[in-house]
């Protein structure tokens, strides 16, 4: 598909409308599977994705578009990547968040989501961190995915070294498994919190705003 300057405009202005003034509601019963906020975050992401090419196309061309824009240019498919994982919990149980960052092998950032959980604990909001990580992933059609957490206690139970013996916490395990059985592969690694500061910093983010990041 191809649009004009122009028309490429429109649509980024049309869709970051259609994000912040329009009810959706709607449209997140017809996709019930799809998280809320992976559907907010596709909107941003597209109009993002148009008005960088815009700029791109200005760039080359000294200030004129040459060609049309290529939507199918825009894509951020890929085949490996990693994304970095955090769950905060401000009080175990308290005020909680999950977080997470997806990267090219290369170390760009792909795309990021952080989700307010209300009251958790630590653990909770660890594995809603995985799974958000997971969607997220699935979203940019990564094959293989490395996961990055320093949470050890979710690293061994997803790899199988430690049992899940919490109920609650379980049906999370079990979710996360699901989705992680839908890649080519994921493989988990933990990493100290220092080496995990994207994650953490938008988790804590999430809790100073008290909503959803996308």
């Amino acid at each position: 598909m191809k649009l004009s300057e122009k028309k490429a405009s429109e649509l980024a202005t049309l869709l970051r409308e259609i994000k912040q003034n329009i009810r959706l509601d709607e449209t997140f019963r017809k996709f019930p599977n799809i998280p809320e906020g992976i559907i907010l975050q596709i909107l941003s992401a597209v109009a993002d994705e148009l008005e960088s090419a815009i700029t791109l196309k200005k760039k080359s061309s000294g200030g004129k578009t040459s060609k049309p824009i290529e939507i199918s240019d825009m894509s951020h498919d890929v085949a490996k990547a990693i994304v970095r994982i955090d769950g905060a919990s401000r009080g175990n149980p308290g005020p909680a968040a999950a977080a997470a960052v997806l990267e090219s092998v290369e170390g760009k950032v792909i795309g990021r989501l952080g989700r307010h959980l209300g009251k958790a604990t630590n653990n909770w909001a660890e594995y809603n961190a995985l799974i958000a990580g997971l969607d997220l992933a699935k979203r940019h059609g990564v094959g293989d995915l490395t996961v990055f957490s320093d949470s050890q206690l979710l690293v061994r139970q997803m790899t199988g070294e430690y049992q899940v013996k919490n109920a609650d916490i379980k049906l999370l395990h079990n979710k996360a498994s699901a989705l992680a059985d839908e890649f080519k592969s994921v493989n988990y690694i933990h990493v100290p919190r220092e080496n995990n500061r994207a994650a953490d910093k938008l988790a804590n983010e999430v809790l100073d705003l008290g909503h959803d990041i996308f």
